[in-house]
């Protein structure tokens, strides 16, 4: 990737971890104003935009400390390895580890 694709690139994820975010706060207040079935379905809505947001801030860090993306395995399923407890993959809690020293950094700046 050279500099304007990267460039490019991270401008188009600080949009979309910006648009996660505000995704965020319209489903907290769409749970808050609803119950049963459909409450379910909007808190399921709220784990996996929370996902996509952990992979969109990971990917962007990644490239920005220019490491390297692990590749998927040929038939590797996007949902392997779900922590059942709380239905959001195992993955994110690893990435999150990751982004934590990122996100004092941010706050302190």
């Amino acid at each position: 990737m050279n500099v304007r694709e990267r460039e490019d690139y991270l401008d188009a994820m600080r949009k979309t971890v910006r648009l996660v975010k505000l995704s965020q706060a319209m489903l907290q207040r769409a749970r808050s104003q609803c119950h049963g079935e459909l409450y379910e379905q909007i808190n399921q809505l709220t784990r996996q935009v929370y996902e996509l947001r952990t992979k969109s801030e990971w990917l962007r860090y990644t490239v920005l400390r220019r490491g390297d993306v692990p590749a998927r395995q040929p038939g590797e399923e996007g949902r392997q390895g779900a922590d059942r407890r709380v239905g959001i993959d195992r993955r994110i809690e690893a990435m999150r580890q990751q982004l934590l020293p990122e996100d004092a950094a941010e706050a302190r700046a």
